[in-house]
């Protein structure tokens, strides 16, 4: 039986290094998560929470993605697949379109597969600088 903690930690690692990859920065784990109950990484202004099981739970991962976002005061950002499938990845509408400048957005929630995750990233990054 695999151990869904050390499965957890697998994704977040391959998560964190395509992201690496594709911004040439290091992305890294949040060390207290388990403690404090934390997303799993912070980067450009978001906070990512990574699952990766074959039974998706979209509504209790969101909820506790956006939980962990607002006690931080970032973005929140989930990235998530099942096994043998794409990562996908979901956000607010109104942080997509404030990020590429549009002042008004219908509420709602937008999935984006991990390349365009990984663009939003990058352009929150360059936002902040």
């Amino acid at each position: 039986m695999i151990n869904s903690r050390t499965k957890g930690a697998a994704a977040e690692r391959e998560v964190f290094a395509l992201i690496s990859e594709c911004l040439g920065i290091k992305v890294e784990r949040n060390l207290v998560q388990t403690r404090d109950g934390g997303y799993d990484t912070a980067v450009g202004g978001w906070a990512l929470e990574v699952k990766r099981q074959e039974i998706l739970h979209l509504p209790d991962w969101w909820r506790q993605c956006c939980e962990q976002a607002k006690n931080a005061k970032l973005r929140p950002m989930l990235i998530y697949r099942k096994s043998r499938q794409p990562w996908m990845a979901r956000v607010f509408t109104k942080d997509l379109v404030n990020t590429y400048g549009c002042l008004n957005a219908a509420p709602g929630i937008v999935e984006l597969d991990l390349p365009g995750a990984i663009h939003l990233i990058c352009l929150n990054m360059l936002e902040m600088k």
